[in-house]
């Protein structure tokens, strides 16, 4: 009795097995404006004098921010979730590795509405702390009815490497 049980238990398994190994891999998806997603390290810089175009780094450190597909996942829109930084998060404009925002709302807040410029990814343009090549992200922003200071931001993707972290 002990023995058949056994067969036909190995006789569920190899079926089993051999039916698994026919299965094809799935498809892996990805978002719209998944060039431009990832988790950032970045630096903020403000404009010193306003209108020079010169920009100032006051040594604040690193922080980092999130940008991602919005809900409709087009090619043509993206968040920009810098929440834990500056404290907004707000949607962009995107055409091809650019991006851009005029009086775009606040989303965690709503409260002052915030203009980007100058928004780029480039895809190998900057290196993390250890110097490994990775992605670079620079835009200019500005929240005019909270101040009319110009900053900008700039920094690196995100390796996941522990010596990269700040």
């Amino acid at each position: 009795m002990k023995k058949t049980i056994y067969k036909a238990l190995i006789a569920l398994f190899a079926a089993g097995i051999i039916s698994a190994c026919g299965m094809p891999d799935p498809e892996v998806e990805r978002t719209a404006v998944s060039a431009l997603s990832g988790e950032w390290f970045i630096q903020y810089e403000y404009e010193d004098p306003p209108g020079s175009g010169t920009f100032v780094n006051p040594g604040w450190g690193h922080y980092k921010i999130i940008t991602s597909n919005t809900a409709a996942n087009i090619a043509t829109e993206m968040l920009v979730d810098d929440h834990s930084a500056w404290g907004i998060k707000f949607k962009v404009a995107v055409s091809d590795m650019n991006f851009s925002a005029t009086a775009a709302d606040e989303l965690l807040d709503g409260e002052f509405p915030v203009t980007v410029t100058n928004g780029v990814v480039i895809k190998d343009g900057g290196k993390s702390r250890s110097g490994v090549v990775t992605d670079s992200i620079s835009y200019e922003f500005v929240q005019p009815d909270l101040d009319p200071t110009l900053y900008r931001v700039i920094g690196h993707k995100r390796t996941g490497f522990l010596e990269d972290e700040f």
